[in-house]
């Protein structure tokens, strides 16, 4: 299994299950805690346009955490990673994002979806 996290008590093996069920998306809400920025590891996972992935790490020290969102357009692309806010012990949690999730997401470059449309002509 390759380094997906750098936290002792991580379990990747949970992680990879759900890519593989293709449950990493809006239907729960994750949160890894990690000692660094997500890598290239992370692309590995199954990550929707609608994933719901907050990666946490310090940002300097161990008093000092930056927040990211993270998703993928289309699951064999890579990931994209927005700050979503900073927590310390003193001022606490402050969100950073501001627009709603598909408003931010919007951007889709240049993805192309197949779709398909039933119509009942009674």
């Amino acid at each position: 299994m390759n380094k997906l996290l750098s936290c002792p008590r991580y379990n990747a093996k949970y992680y990879f299950q759900n890519s593989e069920r293709r449950s990493l998306n809006d239907s729960f809400f994750w949160l890894i805690w990690s000692k660094e920025k997500y890598t290239a590891d992370i692309e590995t996972l199954n990550l929707n346009f609608d994933t719901e992935m907050t990666w946490v790490c310090p940002e300097s020290d161990l008093e000092h955490f930056i927040l990211y969102d993270l998703y993928k357009i289309k699951y064999d692309w890579p990931v994209n990673g927005t700050v979503a806010g900073y927590w310390n012990s003193g001022e606490g949690l402050r969100i950073v994002l501001t627009q709603y999730k598909y408003a931010r997401r919007q951007d889709m470059r240049g993805a192309v979806f197949a779709a398909g449309l039933a119509v009942s002509c009674n």
